[in-house]
């Protein structure tokens, strides 16, 4: 066989298998193949970062600082995390500042969420919506257990510890605490934890502690209140939910979704539990289902 007829012999055979092959592409084209190789598995979405804040370290809520605890602790982290776990489009994150800093917060480089919080605290001027109910809260005043009936006769006559940020009714909910010195006997506390040190040193004969701190410490400290006694008038009460700002890449109604998850689970309940907190009916309700 000379060259030229091995050379067209290759060639024939391999126009033959090229026709085959093109053959077989249309043959399974037909049969709605798209492709015959494995195709690359799809990156899964990128979440949308929330941003939510927390107004300070206040348990148990809040029980230690960023600067304490870089990662920080305490019922709304645990709630934070446990919502990341139930869903993929969201991630939330959690920042904590002093109360004072999270309305500039929000001016200046803007957030998303803030926790436990509620909108007559200066949010509701600003638009924003709130979710159902978390916690069913009120700020309550504590005295040492001698002589506290006197003092809660009428607290603003006494000397009272505060935190600088937050609103009392007793003051009419002003919160520049320069003002507040003008028409009150009140001592600065930088959280609600010191304020019953405070109060069995002397500085103030009564402070105000919201609920749920104390309901917390009797559940995880209750030797601390042994010298103290509650008052059974609160200064006011209030609910705490999260506070969806204007600019939030996230609604209401989503993030009662996501709880609500949560609350099926059981996890809702658990973490309440740990700390000692009184899960809202509505939220007990899911469990039950």
């Amino acid at each position: 066989m000379t060259f030229h007829n091995s050379w067209l012999m290759v060639h024939r055979k391999t126009t033959q298998f090229a026709r085959a092959l093109g053959y077989s592409f249309v043959f399974l084209a037909g049969l709605g193949v798209q492709h015959i190789w494995p195709a690359a598995a799809a990156a899964p979405p990128t979440p949308i970062i929330i941003n939510v804040v927390y107004g300070g370290k206040q348990p148990p809520f809040v029980i230690k600082s960023a600067e304490e605890d870089p990662e920080h602790s305490g019922l709304a982290k645990d709630l934070l995390d446990a919502m990341n776990a139930a869903q993929d489009r969201y991630e939330f994150r959690l920042n904590i500042m002093f109360p004072q800093r999270v309305a500039y917060r929000y001016e200046a480089e803007g957030i998303d969420l803030v926790a436990f919080s509620n909108l007559m605290w200066r949010w509701g001027a600003l638009g924003a919506q709130s979710s159902a109910t978390l916690y069913e809260d009120g700020d309550w005043y504590v005295a040492l257990r001698e002589g506290a009936q006197d003092v809660f006769a009428d607290p603003a006559k006494h000397s009272i510890i505060i935190i600088p940020g937050f609103s009392y009714a007793f003051a009419n909910y002003e919160t520049d605490f320069a003002e507040l010195e003008k028409g009150f006997d009140v001592v600065a506390a930088s959280n609600e934890a010191e304020i019953l040190s405070m109060l069995v040193r002397g500085r103030a004969e009564l402070g105000v502690m919201a609920g749920s701190m104390i309901e917390w410490l009797h559940h995880t400290q209750p030797s601390l209140l042994e010298d103290v006694v509650q008052s059974q008038r609160a200064d006011h009460e209030f609910d705490r939910s999260f506070i969806v700002l204007p600019r939030a890449d996230i609604t209401p109604k989503e993030l009662n979704q996501i709880v609500a998850e949560v609350a099926k689970t059981g996890h809702l309940q658990a973490i309440y539990d740990q700390y000692g907190l009184t899960l809202p009916a509505a939220w007990r309700a899911h469990t039950a289902k």
